[in-house]
């Protein structure tokens, strides 16, 4: 009885199981990356609003007052620039566009860069599954939605959560992981 497949690609096909390096099935990794993503959601949300009540939390301080100062001055006039602006346009645009969807709210800017953070974890597990396997790919997609300080700094106004999923989407679209590993 022959399958009709080459012996050697049959063999090699056995010997990639055998060391666990075969090719997850579509369903079984989009799987696993939506639970990673509700895991890293779901912390993030807890996190921000445990926090939510803290002073320093609920009132912007330093970086992040600058931030949301710049930010609230944009909803207000949208060609408005700070004579010395120490910090570069990006981040404020972003927090005066969410602040302006959720009427000033900063909860709702939290949970939009809690989102943003959990995509983050699902990128980074994504791009180690794909230069490792389908278990360092786990592992580094549950370590990013857990870490602590990345918690914090995606429930945070701060532009490093939002910078940090950039890095992670443009490392992914460099090594192609949203493609096929090549045979």
């Amino acid at each position: 009885m022959r399958s009709g497949k080459p012996i050697a690609s049959v063999v090699a096909t056995r010997q990639a199981a055998a060391r666990g390096q075969t090719k997850p099935k579509p369903n079984h990794q989009i799987a696993i990356l939506g639970s990673i993503f509700l895991v890293a959601l779901a912390v993030r949300i807890a996190v921000a609003h445990q926090l939510g009540n803290e002073p320093l939390y609920r009132s912007p301080q330093l970086d992040s007052l600058e931030y949301f100062n710049w930010a609230t001055r944009l909803l207000q006039d949208p060609w408005w620039w700070p004579a010395r602006p120490s910090h570069s346009p990006g981040y404020p645009y972003w927090l005066a566009g969410w602040l302006a969807l959720g009427h000033g709210s900063l909860l709702v800017v939290r949970i939009a860069q809690a989102s943003v953070g959990a995509i983050t974890a699902v990128l980074g597990s994504r791009i180690a599954w794909r230069l490792a396997g389908e278990t360092a790919g786990i592992v580094a997609g549950l370590s990013l939605a857990l870490c602590g300080p990345l918690v914090w700094i995606d429930t945070s106004i701060l532009a490093e959560g939002p910078l940090l999923a950039l890095l992670a989407a443009a490392l992914a679209v460099w090594m192609g992981a949203g493609a096929e590993a090549p045979p």
